[in-house]
Protein backbone atom coordinates (compact mmCIF):
# COMPACT_ATOMS: atom_id res chain seq x y z
CA UNK A 1 0.00 0.00 0.00
CA UNK A 2 1.38 3.63 -0.85
CA UNK A 3 1.42 6.10 2.16
CA UNK A 4 -1.08 8.49 2.21
CA UNK A 5 -2.37 11.73 3.56
CA UNK A 6 -5.28 11.85 6.39
CA UNK A 7 -8.02 14.22 6.41
CA UNK A 8 -10.55 13.50 9.10
CA UNK A 9 -10.18 9.31 8.76
CA UNK A 10 -10.00 9.29 5.53
CA UNK A 11 -6.74 8.74 3.21
CA UNK A 12 -5.99 10.05 -0.22
CA UNK A 13 -2.42 7.53 -1.92
CA UNK A 14 -0.06 9.64 -3.18
CA UNK A 15 -0.42 7.38 -6.43
CA UNK A 16 -3.56 9.14 -6.77
CA UNK A 17 -2.57 12.82 -6.57
CA UNK A 18 -1.89 13.06 -9.83
CA UNK A 19 -5.11 12.35 -10.74
CA UNK A 20 -6.93 14.75 -7.99
CA UNK A 21 -4.82 17.70 -8.82
CA UNK A 22 -5.87 17.62 -12.73
CA UNK A 23 -9.35 17.40 -11.71
CA UNK A 24 -8.98 20.13 -9.07
CA UNK A 25 -7.30 22.61 -11.55
CA UNK A 26 -10.04 21.64 -14.29
CA UNK A 27 -12.47 22.30 -11.59
CA UNK A 28 -11.60 25.49 -10.36
CA UNK A 29 -9.63 26.76 -13.32
CA UNK A 30 -12.64 28.52 -15.38
CA UNK A 31 -13.56 29.53 -11.76
CA UNK A 32 -10.46 31.57 -11.54
CA UNK A 33 -10.46 32.89 -15.54
CA UNK A 34 -14.17 34.12 -14.36
CA UNK A 35 -12.71 35.91 -11.05
CA UNK A 36 -10.01 37.50 -12.88
CA UNK A 37 -12.57 38.89 -15.25
CA UNK A 38 -15.02 39.74 -12.92
CA UNK A 39 -12.46 41.61 -11.07
CA UNK A 40 -12.77 39.98 -7.44
CA UNK A 41 -16.05 40.90 -7.34
CA UNK A 42 -18.79 39.39 -6.18
CA UNK A 43 -22.43 39.94 -5.38
CA UNK A 44 -25.63 38.45 -5.66
CA UNK A 45 -27.43 39.57 -8.93
CA UNK A 46 -30.44 41.08 -9.70
CA UNK A 47 -33.33 38.95 -9.90
CA UNK A 48 -31.13 36.05 -8.69
CA UNK A 49 -33.64 34.84 -5.97
CA UNK A 50 -36.62 34.36 -8.74
CA UNK A 51 -34.35 32.48 -10.96
CA UNK A 52 -33.08 30.14 -8.22
CA UNK A 53 -36.93 29.49 -7.18
CA UNK A 54 -37.16 28.96 -11.50
CA UNK A 55 -33.97 26.42 -11.39
CA UNK A 56 -35.65 24.57 -8.51
CA UNK A 57 -39.12 24.61 -9.98
CA UNK A 58 -37.87 23.15 -13.18
CA UNK A 59 -35.55 20.60 -12.20
CA UNK A 60 -37.76 19.22 -9.36
CA UNK A 61 -40.91 19.14 -11.64
CA UNK A 62 -38.68 17.02 -14.00
CA UNK A 63 -37.40 14.91 -11.25
CA UNK A 64 -41.30 14.27 -9.97
CA UNK A 65 -42.36 14.02 -13.96
CA UNK A 66 -39.61 11.63 -14.56
CA UNK A 67 -39.83 9.50 -11.70
CA UNK A 68 -43.72 8.83 -11.98
CA UNK A 69 -43.59 8.32 -15.71
CA UNK A 70 -40.63 5.80 -14.45
CA UNK A 71 -42.99 4.09 -12.60
CA UNK A 72 -45.33 3.66 -14.55
CA UNK A 73 -42.72 1.76 -17.40
CA UNK A 74 -41.39 -0.46 -14.74
CA UNK A 75 -43.40 -3.39 -15.97
CA UNK A 76 -42.42 -2.20 -19.46
CA UNK A 77 -38.91 -2.41 -18.14
CA UNK A 78 -39.39 -5.69 -17.00
CA UNK A 79 -40.76 -7.47 -20.02
CA UNK A 80 -38.39 -5.60 -22.76
CA UNK A 81 -35.30 -6.94 -23.71
CA UNK A 82 -32.58 -6.33 -26.42
CA UNK A 83 -33.32 -3.64 -28.68
CA UNK A 84 -36.67 -2.47 -26.80
CA UNK A 85 -34.59 -1.83 -23.65
CA UNK A 86 -32.22 0.19 -25.88
CA UNK A 87 -35.20 2.19 -27.27
CA UNK A 88 -36.43 2.70 -23.78
CA UNK A 89 -32.80 4.62 -23.02
CA UNK A 90 -32.77 6.36 -26.49
CA UNK A 91 -34.54 9.52 -25.58
CA UNK A 92 -31.98 10.15 -23.17
CA UNK A 93 -29.16 9.11 -24.58
CA UNK A 94 -29.79 10.92 -28.49
CA UNK A 95 -28.57 14.08 -28.85
CA UNK A 96 -30.63 16.96 -27.53
CA UNK A 97 -31.44 18.41 -31.47
CA UNK A 98 -33.35 14.93 -31.65
CA UNK A 99 -36.09 15.46 -28.84
CA UNK A 100 -36.09 19.21 -29.49
CA UNK A 101 -36.85 18.86 -33.22
CA UNK A 102 -39.90 16.37 -32.39
CA UNK A 103 -41.55 18.87 -30.10
CA UNK A 104 -41.15 21.68 -32.49
CA UNK A 105 -43.00 19.52 -34.94
CA UNK A 106 -45.58 18.08 -32.56
CA UNK A 107 -46.11 21.25 -30.59
CA UNK A 108 -45.04 23.98 -32.41
CA UNK A 109 -46.39 26.71 -29.87
CA UNK A 110 -45.67 25.31 -27.08
CA UNK A 111 -42.97 27.16 -25.22
CA UNK A 112 -41.71 28.11 -21.59
CA UNK A 113 -41.45 26.06 -18.55
CA UNK A 114 -43.93 23.16 -18.62
CA UNK A 115 -42.51 22.35 -22.27
CA UNK A 116 -38.93 22.19 -20.64
CA UNK A 117 -40.05 20.53 -17.80
CA UNK A 118 -42.09 17.62 -20.04
CA UNK A 119 -39.45 17.25 -22.28
CA UNK A 120 -36.80 16.81 -20.44
CA UNK A 121 -39.24 14.28 -18.26
CA UNK A 122 -40.18 12.24 -21.27
CA UNK A 123 -36.07 12.01 -22.11
CA UNK A 124 -35.26 10.61 -18.53
CA UNK A 125 -38.28 8.48 -18.12
CA UNK A 126 -37.30 5.51 -19.71
CA UNK A 127 -33.87 5.64 -18.27
CA UNK A 128 -35.38 5.86 -14.79
CA UNK A 129 -37.55 2.81 -15.66
CA UNK A 130 -34.61 0.91 -16.62
CA UNK A 131 -33.16 1.56 -13.55
CA UNK A 132 -35.55 0.84 -11.06
CA UNK A 133 -36.34 -2.71 -12.82
CA UNK A 134 -32.51 -3.41 -12.70
CA UNK A 135 -32.58 -2.81 -8.62
CA UNK A 136 -35.89 -4.59 -8.53
CA UNK A 137 -33.85 -7.95 -10.58
CA UNK A 138 -30.97 -7.23 -8.37
CA UNK A 139 -32.07 -6.95 -4.74
CA UNK A 140 -35.95 -8.15 -4.55
CA UNK A 141 -35.75 -11.45 -7.46
CA UNK A 142 -35.68 -14.09 -4.56
CA UNK A 143 -38.35 -12.56 -2.75
CA UNK A 144 -40.86 -11.97 -5.27
CA UNK A 145 -40.44 -15.31 -6.72
CA UNK A 146 -41.14 -16.37 -3.34
CA UNK A 147 -44.19 -14.35 -3.07
CA UNK A 148 -45.55 -15.54 -6.33
CA UNK A 149 -44.93 -19.76 -5.17
CA UNK A 150 -47.09 -18.54 -2.72
CA UNK A 151 -49.93 -17.40 -4.78
CA UNK A 152 -49.74 -13.56 -4.68
CA UNK A 153 -51.01 -11.72 -7.38
CA UNK A 154 -48.74 -9.15 -9.34
CA UNK A 155 -51.06 -6.09 -7.92
CA UNK A 156 -50.67 -7.09 -4.51
CA UNK A 157 -46.78 -7.28 -4.96
CA UNK A 158 -46.38 -3.85 -6.52
CA UNK A 159 -48.77 -2.34 -4.03
CA UNK A 160 -47.32 -3.97 -0.74
CA UNK A 161 -44.16 -4.98 -0.91
CA UNK A 162 -41.93 -3.32 -4.17
CA UNK A 163 -42.79 0.32 -3.96
CA UNK A 164 -41.74 0.27 -0.31
CA UNK A 165 -39.08 -1.48 -1.04
CA UNK A 166 -37.56 0.28 -4.05
CA UNK A 167 -37.86 3.64 -2.28
CA UNK A 168 -33.61 3.80 -2.61
CA UNK A 169 -34.04 3.54 -6.11
CA UNK A 170 -36.62 6.26 -6.29
CA UNK A 171 -34.16 8.58 -4.39
CA UNK A 172 -31.62 7.64 -6.32
CA UNK A 173 -33.64 8.40 -9.57
CA UNK A 174 -35.12 11.74 -8.72
CA UNK A 175 -31.68 12.64 -7.23
CA UNK A 176 -29.94 11.77 -10.75
CA UNK A 177 -32.67 13.60 -12.77
CA UNK A 178 -32.81 16.61 -10.44
CA UNK A 179 -29.01 17.27 -10.75
CA UNK A 180 -28.99 16.54 -14.57
CA UNK A 181 -31.72 18.85 -15.28
CA UNK A 182 -30.29 21.60 -13.19
CA UNK A 183 -27.10 21.22 -15.59
CA UNK A 184 -29.81 21.45 -18.68
CA UNK A 185 -28.75 24.11 -21.43
CA UNK A 186 -29.62 23.03 -24.88
CA UNK A 187 -33.45 22.53 -24.11
CA UNK A 188 -34.31 25.45 -22.03
CA UNK A 189 -32.32 27.65 -24.38
CA UNK A 190 -34.51 26.87 -27.78
CA UNK A 191 -37.66 25.79 -25.42
CA UNK A 192 -37.27 28.17 -22.17
CA UNK A 193 -38.61 31.38 -24.28
CA UNK A 194 -36.76 34.92 -23.82
CA UNK A 195 -36.89 34.58 -20.06
CA UNK A 196 -34.17 32.78 -18.65
CA UNK A 197 -35.43 29.16 -16.57
CA UNK A 198 -32.14 28.24 -14.69
CA UNK A 199 -28.99 28.78 -13.92
CA UNK A 200 -27.26 27.94 -17.46
CA UNK A 201 -29.46 30.70 -19.12
CA UNK A 202 -28.97 33.23 -16.50
CA UNK A 203 -24.57 32.37 -16.64
CA UNK A 204 -25.84 32.55 -21.06
CA UNK A 205 -27.49 36.03 -20.71
CA UNK A 206 -25.26 37.71 -18.56
CA UNK A 207 -22.03 36.67 -20.61
CA UNK A 208 -23.80 36.73 -23.92
CA UNK A 209 -25.87 39.57 -23.80
CA UNK A 210 -23.78 41.98 -20.77
CA UNK A 211 -20.77 40.39 -20.42
CA UNK A 212 -21.57 40.67 -16.84
CA UNK A 213 -18.86 38.51 -15.49
CA UNK A 214 -19.51 39.24 -11.51
CA UNK A 215 -22.84 38.20 -12.15
CA UNK A 216 -22.32 34.40 -13.99
CA UNK A 217 -19.78 33.75 -11.62
CA UNK A 218 -22.19 34.32 -8.90
CA UNK A 219 -24.56 32.10 -10.29
CA UNK A 220 -22.05 29.93 -11.08
CA UNK A 221 -21.06 29.23 -7.76
CA UNK A 222 -24.50 28.81 -6.32
CA UNK A 223 -25.26 26.07 -9.04
CA UNK A 224 -21.84 24.61 -8.35
CA UNK A 225 -23.02 24.01 -4.71
CA UNK A 226 -25.99 22.27 -5.38
CA UNK A 227 -24.55 19.84 -8.05
CA UNK A 228 -21.98 18.60 -5.71
CA UNK A 229 -24.51 18.06 -3.09
CA UNK A 230 -26.58 16.20 -5.43
CA UNK A 231 -24.02 14.20 -6.85
CA UNK A 232 -22.59 13.14 -3.61
CA UNK A 233 -25.93 11.64 -2.67
CA UNK A 234 -25.66 9.11 -5.44
CA UNK A 235 -24.09 5.71 -4.45
CA UNK A 236 -22.97 4.06 -7.63
CA UNK A 237 -22.65 0.27 -7.55
CA UNK A 238 -22.22 -2.90 -9.77
CA UNK A 239 -25.14 -5.14 -10.54
CA UNK A 240 -25.92 -8.98 -9.87
CA UNK A 241 -28.29 -10.18 -12.57
CA UNK A 242 -30.42 -12.73 -10.89
CA UNK A 243 -31.15 -15.94 -12.86
CA UNK A 244 -34.75 -15.57 -12.08
CA UNK A 245 -35.59 -12.06 -14.51
CA UNK A 246 -37.41 -14.81 -16.41
CA UNK A 247 -40.18 -15.37 -13.73
CA UNK A 248 -40.34 -11.32 -13.22
CA UNK A 249 -41.15 -10.96 -17.18
CA UNK A 250 -43.49 -13.37 -17.17
CA UNK A 251 -45.69 -11.98 -13.61
CA UNK A 252 -44.87 -8.68 -13.51
CA UNK A 253 -43.73 -7.26 -16.78
CA UNK A 254 -46.59 -5.44 -18.92
CA UNK A 255 -46.35 -5.17 -22.70
CA UNK A 256 -48.74 -2.15 -23.09
CA UNK A 257 -46.38 -0.22 -20.09
CA UNK A 258 -43.68 -1.56 -22.92
CA UNK A 259 -45.87 -0.21 -25.73
CA UNK A 260 -46.22 2.91 -24.16
CA UNK A 261 -42.25 3.62 -23.10
CA UNK A 262 -41.48 2.94 -26.79
CA UNK A 263 -44.05 6.04 -27.63
CA UNK A 264 -40.94 8.79 -27.61
CA UNK A 265 -38.69 6.91 -29.26
CA UNK A 266 -40.98 6.09 -31.95
CA UNK A 267 -42.35 9.72 -32.03
CA UNK A 268 -38.55 10.63 -32.89
CA UNK A 269 -38.25 7.78 -35.15
CA UNK A 270 -41.31 9.00 -37.18
CA UNK A 271 -40.11 13.22 -37.21
CA UNK A 272 -37.09 12.48 -38.06
CA UNK A 273 -37.74 10.34 -41.21
CA UNK A 274 -41.17 12.73 -42.30
CA UNK A 275 -39.23 15.58 -42.05
CA UNK A 276 -35.82 14.62 -43.59
CA UNK A 277 -37.69 13.14 -46.11
CA UNK A 278 -38.32 16.26 -48.21
CA UNK A 279 -35.16 18.30 -46.46
CA UNK A 280 -33.27 18.10 -49.63
CA UNK A 281 -35.46 20.02 -51.29
CA UNK A 282 -35.13 22.92 -48.84
CA UNK A 283 -31.34 22.29 -49.10
CA UNK A 284 -29.58 25.26 -51.27
CA UNK A 285 -26.16 25.92 -52.70
CA UNK A 286 -24.78 27.32 -49.62
CA UNK A 287 -25.91 24.61 -47.59
CA UNK A 288 -24.30 22.19 -49.70
CA UNK A 289 -21.06 24.01 -49.80
CA UNK A 290 -21.06 24.13 -46.25
CA UNK A 291 -22.07 20.55 -45.30
CA UNK A 292 -18.83 18.77 -46.13
CA UNK A 293 -16.51 21.27 -44.12
CA UNK A 294 -19.53 20.52 -41.44
CA UNK A 295 -19.05 17.05 -41.76
CA UNK A 296 -15.24 16.79 -41.37
CA UNK A 297 -15.56 19.27 -38.35
CA UNK A 298 -17.93 16.72 -36.11
CA UNK A 299 -15.57 14.06 -37.41
CA UNK A 300 -12.86 15.75 -35.88
CA UNK A 301 -14.54 17.32 -33.05
CA UNK A 302 -15.92 13.16 -32.16
CA UNK A 303 -12.71 11.54 -32.27
CA UNK A 304 -10.12 14.27 -29.94
CA UNK A 305 -13.41 14.13 -27.45
CA UNK A 306 -13.56 10.16 -27.47
CA UNK A 307 -9.40 10.04 -26.92
CA UNK A 308 -9.68 12.34 -24.23
CA UNK A 309 -12.07 10.81 -22.59
CA UNK A 310 -10.59 7.12 -22.52
CA UNK A 311 -7.53 8.19 -21.94
CA UNK A 312 -8.23 10.25 -19.00
CA UNK A 313 -10.69 7.80 -17.59
CA UNK A 314 -7.76 4.95 -18.25
CA UNK A 315 -5.50 7.55 -15.95
CA UNK A 316 -8.42 7.44 -13.29
CA UNK A 317 -8.87 3.80 -13.46
CA UNK A 318 -5.21 2.94 -13.25
CA UNK A 319 -4.91 4.73 -9.91
CA UNK A 320 -6.94 1.83 -8.44
CA UNK A 321 -9.13 4.31 -6.44
CA UNK A 322 -10.87 2.76 -3.59
CA UNK A 323 -14.27 3.10 -2.21
CA UNK A 324 -14.16 6.36 -0.61
CA UNK A 325 -12.16 7.56 -3.59
CA UNK A 326 -14.57 6.31 -5.92
CA UNK A 327 -16.88 8.62 -3.80
CA UNK A 328 -15.05 12.08 -4.28
CA UNK A 329 -14.37 11.28 -8.09
CA UNK A 330 -18.28 10.45 -8.88
CA UNK A 331 -19.35 13.82 -6.78
CA UNK A 332 -17.07 15.89 -9.10
CA UNK A 333 -19.17 17.62 -11.15
CA UNK A 334 -18.21 19.92 -13.94
CA UNK A 335 -18.40 23.80 -13.81
CA UNK A 336 -21.37 24.68 -15.57
CA UNK A 337 -21.41 24.19 -19.61
CA UNK A 338 -21.99 27.71 -20.57
CA UNK A 339 -19.10 29.10 -18.35
CA UNK A 340 -17.00 25.95 -19.17
CA UNK A 341 -17.70 27.18 -22.39
CA UNK A 342 -16.88 30.60 -22.69
CA UNK A 343 -13.38 29.59 -20.30
CA UNK A 344 -12.19 27.69 -23.11
CA UNK A 345 -12.37 30.93 -25.04
CA UNK A 346 -8.70 31.43 -23.58
CA UNK A 347 -7.59 28.99 -25.04
CA UNK A 348 -5.27 30.27 -27.91
CA UNK A 349 -6.63 33.98 -29.35
CA UNK A 350 -9.21 34.16 -32.64
CA UNK A 351 -11.93 32.06 -34.31
CA UNK A 352 -10.05 29.87 -36.61
CA UNK A 353 -11.30 26.47 -37.84
CA UNK A 354 -8.56 24.89 -35.83
CA UNK A 355 -8.85 26.72 -32.67
CA UNK A 356 -12.74 26.28 -32.38
CA UNK A 357 -12.47 22.70 -33.05
CA UNK A 358 -9.72 22.40 -30.43
CA UNK A 359 -11.98 24.32 -27.78
CA UNK A 360 -15.14 22.47 -28.53
CA UNK A 361 -12.93 18.88 -28.29
CA UNK A 362 -11.56 20.12 -24.53
CA UNK A 363 -15.41 21.59 -23.44
CA UNK A 364 -17.03 18.53 -24.69
CA UNK A 365 -14.42 15.65 -23.00
CA UNK A 366 -14.90 17.44 -19.53
CA UNK A 367 -18.86 17.67 -19.75
CA UNK A 368 -18.84 14.00 -21.05
CA UNK A 369 -16.22 12.59 -18.60
CA UNK A 370 -17.79 12.79 -15.36
CA UNK A 371 -21.02 11.42 -16.78
CA UNK A 372 -19.46 8.08 -18.21
CA UNK A 373 -17.53 7.62 -15.04
CA UNK A 374 -20.62 7.16 -12.60
CA UNK A 375 -22.50 5.90 -15.52
CA UNK A 376 -19.92 2.64 -16.72
CA UNK A 377 -16.38 3.00 -15.36
CA UNK A 378 -17.46 3.36 -11.43
CA UNK A 379 -19.10 0.81 -10.96
CA UNK A 380 -17.09 -1.89 -13.09
CA UNK A 381 -14.24 -0.94 -10.59
CA UNK A 382 -17.19 -1.52 -7.78
CA UNK A 383 -16.98 -5.07 -9.13
CA UNK A 384 -13.11 -5.53 -9.29
CA UNK A 385 -12.55 -4.48 -5.97
CA UNK A 386 -12.63 -8.64 -4.21
CA UNK A 387 -9.76 -9.34 -6.80
CA UNK A 388 -8.01 -6.53 -6.22
CA UNK A 389 -7.31 -7.28 -2.51
CA UNK A 390 -6.91 -10.62 -3.00
CA UNK A 391 -4.13 -9.70 -5.46
CA UNK A 392 -2.44 -6.83 -2.84
CA UNK A 393 -2.45 -9.67 -0.06
CA UNK A 394 -0.56 -12.06 -2.52
CA UNK A 395 2.00 -9.21 -2.28
CA UNK A 396 1.13 -7.87 -5.39
CA UNK A 397 2.35 -4.51 -6.60
CA UNK A 398 -0.31 -1.94 -7.22
CA UNK A 399 1.01 -1.21 -10.75
CA UNK A 400 1.25 -4.84 -11.42
CA UNK A 401 -2.66 -5.23 -10.76
CA UNK A 402 -3.31 -2.54 -11.92
CA UNK A 403 -2.08 -3.53 -15.71
CA UNK A 404 -2.53 -7.26 -15.39
CA UNK A 405 -6.43 -7.11 -13.35
CA UNK A 406 -8.32 -3.96 -13.85
CA UNK A 407 -6.82 -2.12 -17.46
CA UNK A 408 -8.20 -5.95 -19.10
CA UNK A 409 -10.94 -5.56 -17.68
CA UNK A 410 -12.41 -2.56 -18.20
CA UNK A 411 -11.03 -2.47 -21.56
CA UNK A 412 -14.46 -3.00 -23.38
CA UNK A 413 -16.25 -0.50 -20.92
CA UNK A 414 -13.17 1.99 -22.18
CA UNK A 415 -14.08 1.11 -25.18
CA UNK A 416 -17.79 1.86 -24.79
CA UNK A 417 -17.85 5.45 -22.80
CA UNK A 418 -15.07 6.25 -26.05
CA UNK A 419 -17.62 5.33 -28.57
CA UNK A 420 -20.67 6.99 -26.63
CA UNK A 421 -18.30 10.37 -26.08
CA UNK A 422 -17.97 10.32 -29.98
CA UNK A 423 -21.49 10.01 -31.00
CA UNK A 424 -22.80 12.68 -28.02
CA UNK A 425 -20.02 14.70 -29.84
CA UNK A 426 -22.00 14.43 -33.20
CA UNK A 427 -24.79 16.20 -31.54
CA UNK A 428 -23.14 18.62 -29.34
CA UNK A 429 -24.52 22.14 -30.17
CA UNK A 430 -25.29 23.90 -26.85
CA UNK A 431 -21.58 24.30 -26.09
CA UNK A 432 -19.96 24.26 -29.37
CA UNK A 433 -22.82 27.73 -29.33
CA UNK A 434 -20.92 29.38 -26.83
CA UNK A 435 -17.56 28.29 -28.84
CA UNK A 436 -17.67 28.45 -31.99
CA UNK A 437 -17.46 31.96 -33.56
CA UNK A 438 -19.87 30.79 -36.66
CA UNK A 439 -21.58 27.51 -37.56
CA UNK A 440 -18.62 25.07 -37.46
CA UNK A 441 -19.87 21.82 -36.71
CA UNK A 442 -23.14 19.76 -38.64
CA UNK A 443 -24.92 19.95 -35.31
CA UNK A 444 -24.53 23.44 -34.90
CA UNK A 445 -26.25 23.73 -39.15
CA UNK A 446 -29.06 21.55 -37.86
CA UNK A 447 -29.41 24.58 -34.67
CA UNK A 448 -29.73 27.74 -36.90
CA UNK A 449 -31.78 25.78 -39.41
CA UNK A 450 -34.07 25.60 -36.35
CA UNK A 451 -34.04 28.58 -35.47
CA UNK A 452 -35.02 29.64 -39.16
CA UNK A 453 -37.82 27.22 -38.91
CA UNK A 454 -36.13 24.79 -41.82
CA UNK A 455 -37.49 22.20 -39.78
CA UNK A 456 -37.26 19.67 -42.77
CA UNK A 457 -33.60 20.54 -44.06
CA UNK A 458 -32.86 20.77 -40.14
CA UNK A 459 -34.34 16.93 -39.45
CA UNK A 460 -31.91 15.69 -42.56
CA UNK A 461 -28.90 17.03 -40.60
CA UNK A 462 -30.28 15.60 -37.68
CA UNK A 463 -30.10 12.21 -38.96
CA UNK A 464 -26.98 12.75 -40.39
CA UNK A 465 -25.43 13.89 -36.94
CA UNK A 466 -26.81 10.48 -35.96
CA UNK A 467 -26.14 8.43 -38.92
CA UNK A 468 -22.56 9.64 -38.62
CA UNK A 469 -22.52 9.45 -35.07
CA UNK A 470 -23.35 5.27 -34.65
CA UNK A 471 -20.89 4.78 -37.70
CA UNK A 472 -17.85 6.26 -35.45
CA UNK A 473 -18.79 4.94 -32.42
CA UNK A 474 -18.61 1.62 -33.82
CA UNK A 475 -15.73 1.75 -35.29
CA UNK A 476 -14.27 3.68 -31.77
CA UNK A 477 -15.58 0.55 -30.37
CA UNK A 478 -14.29 -2.01 -32.13
CA UNK A 479 -10.71 -0.65 -32.74
CA UNK A 480 -10.76 -0.06 -28.47
CA UNK A 481 -12.55 -3.54 -27.63
CA UNK A 482 -10.59 -6.14 -26.37
CA UNK A 483 -9.88 -9.35 -28.35
CA UNK A 484 -10.39 -12.46 -26.41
Amino acid sequence: MFAGLNFRGTSVRWALWPIFLPLLFVLLAPYAMTWRFAGGRLYWPEGATELLGRSLLMAGGTAALAVLLGLILVPGALRAQGVFTWALILPAAVPALVPILTWLDLFPGWRGLTAVIFVQAIMNAGLVAVSLARGLESRWAGAVELAIAEGASPRMIWRRALLSGLSGELRQGFTFVLAVALTSFSIPLVLGGRQAINFEMGIYQALQLEMNWSAALSLSLIQLLLLVFLVTLLRPRGEDQMATRARLREHLGSRWSLALGLLPAAAMLGTLLARAGIGVAQFDPTLWRELPRAILASGLVAFGTSVFVALGLWLVARGLPDQRERQWLSAYTTPSAVLLGFATLALGEGHGFEMDLLRIIVGCSLMFAPALWRWRIAPRLAELDRQVEVARCLGARDSLIAARVVVPAIRNDLAWVAGLAAFWAWGDFALSSVVAGRSQSLALVARDLMQAYRLEAAALCIVLCLLMGIVQAAITQNLLRRRE
